[in-house]
């Protein structure tokens, strides 16, 4: 249980070091997947010319920071304490136990953090400042409790992203034997695993989005696909593409470098306060 923690904790701090320096390119990611075709440097240009600097692109900071500590620790929480169940009497997990694994950790982290993921969403879209709790309050009192979930049922789709992402990571952990995990092999190991995942997955993902953002009428995820396919074509399901493959390689990289150095030291930690128990008994 301790390790899972160490892993859970690792994963939080992880997130908010990404979050801290690629926050702005998710905040263009999602205004672009809610309207027409942008590219990222008109938005930021836009941006320059209407504020005179990039702080609106850090509508929702908070909230994000919230949600990608909550996200990152519940998964890593989750992933580490099924490998150490799967691993027993095992001298290796298989990539069938990698896929079982990312599955059960996506589904918990999925309950879990819909809610944070929907405010985050409306936050990041807003160029206004809002706090995390009147955007909350606003959600159910115009929306009710299932507000908060919008966008679920898609998620539940996009596991498909994580476990790309991990069932990759780990097979290729394995076949590289890097008994020491070195933060540059982790960096680029990282940002390729996730780049597959994301270009797999990135039109559910802006179906998602409209989902989450959508605070007049109810809209299901086939009712929004069918809206866009209509109205915009297939392409805008790719709105924000390359931005979001900017910020999702990069934090994914950052993520989980960040992740294997800081469980190490967390261990480390861990060891010189059971040492420091054991000799003053």
């Amino acid at each position: 249980m301790k390790e899972s923690l160490v892993h859970g904790l690792s994963g939080s701090l992880s997130a908010v070091i990404a979050t801290l320096i690629l926050h702005p390119l998710d905040t263009i990611r999602i205004r672009m997947q809610s309207t027409h075709s942008k590219t990222t440097l008109r938005l930021f240009l836009k941006e320059l010319r209407t504020n005179g600097n990039l702080m609106s692109l850090y509508s929702g900071f908070i909230s994000s920071l919230i949600s990608t500590a909550s996200s990152q620790g519940v998964y890593f929480l989750v992933y580490k304490a099924m490998q150490i169940i799967l691993s027993r009497g095992k001298r290796q997990l298989t990539i069938l136990d990698d896929l079982i694994v990312s599955l059960v950790a996506s589904f918990v982290n999925i309950l879990v953090n819909t809610p944070i993921w929907t405010v985050n969403t409306r936050l990041m879209k807003s160029e206004k400042e809002e706090s995390i709790s009147s955007c909350f309050s606003s959600i159910i009192k115009h929306e009710g409790f299932r507000g908060l979930f919008k966008g679920m049922s898609t998620s539940f789709i996009l596991v498909l992203n994580p476990v790309i992402q991990f069932v990759t990571y780990e097979h290729m952990k394995r076949r590289f034997k890097q008994k020491k995990l070195h933060a540059g092999f982790c960096f680029l190991l990282g940002a390729l695993t996730k780049f597959i995942a994301t270009m797999i997955t990135y039109p559910f993902l802006t179906l998602r989005t409209r989902v989450q953002l959508e605070d007049q009428k109810s809209l299901g995820f086939v009712e929004v696909l069918k809206d866009v396919l209509d109205h915009e074509g297939a392409l805008a399901l790719y709105n924000g593409l390359s931005t979001k493959v900017l910020q999702a390689v990069l934090n994914s990289a950052i993520v989980l470098a960040s992740h294997e150095h800081l469980v190490k030291i967390l261990c480390m930690i861990c060891l010189t306060k059971k040492i420091r128990a054991t000799a003053a008994k």
